[in-house]
């Protein structure tokens, strides 16, 4: 079995490392604010990274409280890991979900589409497409 009377020994290098690099992160981020939106994810990054600064900063100084009840320290280990990686994943992610799921989807000329109906007779099937702009009819057979 491996211990040590000592863990902030190995626990202090690993801190300053996860602290410099969360900072770095930010500036980065506060650097790249200013780019086109069309390619920026910094906005979301940023809020990662800052939501990453606060559990740590208020996670710490807990576990250190803590340090002499096993269970609780064990249980706070899992929700600060937890809270990290799922917070990270939720800020990258959910916006681009709610982008794709819950906005309106344009079609080919630049409008939304709103429906589609089928219309069947003359010289052969056509599908209507109603947008928010115009109304176009394209064959469905070739």
């Amino acid at each position: 079995r491996c211990t040590s009377r000592e863990p902030w020994l190995f626990l202090t290098p690993i801190l300053i490392m996860h602290f410099s690099m969360l900072l770095f992160a930010v500036v980065l981020c506060y650097r790249t604010r200013n780019i086109s939106t069309e390619f920026q994810e910094g906005k979301w990054i940023n809020m990662a990274m800052v939501s990453n600064l606060q559990i740590l900063v208020l996670g710490i100084p807990v576990l250190y409280m803590v340090n002499d009840q096993p269970e609780v320290s064990y249980v706070l280990r899992c929700g600060i890991i937890f809270l990290n990686d799922v917070g990270v994943l939720c800020v990258i992610f959910l916006p681009k979900m709610w982008a794709v799921h819950m906005t309106p989807s344009e079609d080919e000329f630049g409008g939304t589409m709103t429906g589609a109906t089928t219309v069947n007779g003359g010289t052969g099937n056509t599908t209507s497409f109603r947008t928010a702009n115009t109304a176009t009819v394209m064959p469905t057979e070739y």
